[in-house]
């Protein structure tokens, strides 16, 4: 093959009748035939002319950095802020471009990357953190809630910084119902609702291993100058509606399951001690380990029966036990060294009521020792027995009085006698008309 000699790009040569390489471009193996062959010291080269580089159809061209300009990619409008698609144009990426920033946090521009990255951490400071490296823009979904008008989340949710509620907002319950309010001042927090504490709770003082309520203020200066109560249950216009209802200001029943033979335990129901303490040269009007009472408010009916105390009989459901010795009450030794004036027990004269009794004890009619009153030491001053111990004689006016008397023979001597009326003899030679004696047996 000769090329023409009209070409004024290669100066014509002839081609060896047997070629060693063959080299073709791209456009000649599209179309065989189309591209001028050029002859050189055995080799066989299809090429294209310089006047088709960088037109249609033809070949790009190379800048000095060796590589293709951007306008012979894609066309004209190539930028920083465009990519390349893949219709060889060049595009703006979806949200972005220009020289502006597509990414915000409260208003703060974010250095513009190729990447968003949503990911579930809280290392950064804060929402939206910028990882330079990465080329990308993270938004740590971890550290806040994605705020809305309403919304569910499916998996716990951590608040590093704490949660805070506007003025008046509660926390609600799946049905909407306000149940947890908290508010800046006194009551900080009200419930709604009922409430269930499944351990300890400590008011006013931290909860304790031995105290499943624990109301231990510390450090507390009470000076209001009236009544101030660690304690308080004070109903309010509650109203009994129904017949035969009881209500109980403070109710318990504590019940303790023993393991076998163990030993040395004790059980209180109620056990209280008021002290004063420290306050040198101070005085305390009153010092109570309790004060109870009763009283009427605005009301007209019947009372049928009333008591500041009542303490029941013991109570015994199923089995047999062995009580050595049962009190009803047990007032304990009341003398103390600083004290002028140390009484066991104190009634106060009774000023008012039809019928009015001091000290009432009723009669005991039964058991082995029947004995309403025994005053004194183990032999006592004074015993009156029950009608368990006590029957008048047949011929002696006898009674269940019994007195420590002495012997005048022997004054230490004293020996504890029945009180009782006695005849004053035949014909009463001993006393005069109508007298009568008392007489020691």
């Amino acid at each position: 093959m000769t090329l023409p000699r009209a070409d004024p790009e290669r100066p014509p040569k002839r081609l060896p009748a047997i070629p060693q390489r063959s080299i073709r471009t791209q456009k000649e193996a599209d179309a065989p035939g189309s591209v001028p062959q050029h002859a050189d010291d055995g080799h066989s080269v299809a090429y294209q002319r310089r006047s088709e580089k960088g037109q249609l159809g033809g070949y790009p061209e190379l800048d000095d950095g060796g590589k293709v300009p951007p306008s012979q990619l894609g066309g004209g409008g190539a930028d920083a802020t465009k990519f390349l698609r893949g219709d060889q144009s060049w595009q703006v990426p979806a949200g972005g471009g220009g020289g502006g920033h597509t990414i915000r946090e409260n208003g703060v521009d974010q250095p513009a990357r190729t990447g968003l990255n949503f990911i579930d951490a809280d290392a950064g400071a804060g929402l939206i953190t910028d990882d330079a490296g990465g080329d990308e823009t993270e938004v740590n979904l971890n550290l806040y809630p994605l705020l809305s008008a309403a919304r569910a989340f499916t998996g716990n949710q951590v608040f590093n910084a704490g949660l805070q509620l506007a003025a008046s907002q509660t926390i609600k319950d799946s049905g909407g119902t306000g149940r947890v309010l908290l508010a800046t001042a006194s009551p900080h927090l009200t419930l709604t609702g009922d409430a269930h504490v499944t351990g300890r709770m400590g008011v006013s003082s931290a909860p304790t291993t031995d105290r499943h309520l624990n109301v231990s203020p510390s450090g507390v200066a009470f000076s209001s100058g009236g009544a101030n109560y660690l304690v308080a249950v004070n109903p309010a216009g509650c109203t009994i509606t129904a017949n035969n209802t009881q209500v109980y200001g403070v109710y318990g029943a504590p019940a303790f399951n023993l393991n076998a033979s163990i030993t040395g335990v004790s059980i209180f129901g109620l056990s209280y001690t008021a002290f004063a303490g420290q306050g040198s040269g101070a005085t305390v009007a009153s010092l109570r380990g309790i004060l109870v009472g009763i009283g009427a408010l605005l009301f007209s009916g019947t009372v049928t029966a009333s008591a500041g105390i009542e303490i029941a009989g013991p109570f015994v459901l199923g089995g047999t036990p062995t009580i050595t010795i049962n009190r009803g009450l047990w007032v304990r030794g009341q003398g103390i060294a600083s004290s002028t004036d140390s009484l066991g027990v104190d009634i106060d004269i009774v000023t008012a009521g039809t019928n009015r009794y001091g000290l009432r004890i009723a009669d005991i009619a039964g058991g082995t020792i029947a004995r309403i009153l025994e005053l004194g030491p183990a032999t006592p001053h004074l015993r009156l027995e029950g009608t368990g111990n006590w029957a008048p004689g047949i011929n002696t006016a006898t009674s269940p009085l019994l007195l420590l008397m002495g012997n005048n023979d022997n004054p230490l001597t004293k020996t504890l006698r029945r009180v009782q009326w006695k005849d004053a003899g035949a014909g009463g030679a001993n006393l005069a008309a109508g007298d009568k004696v008392l007489i020691a047996v």
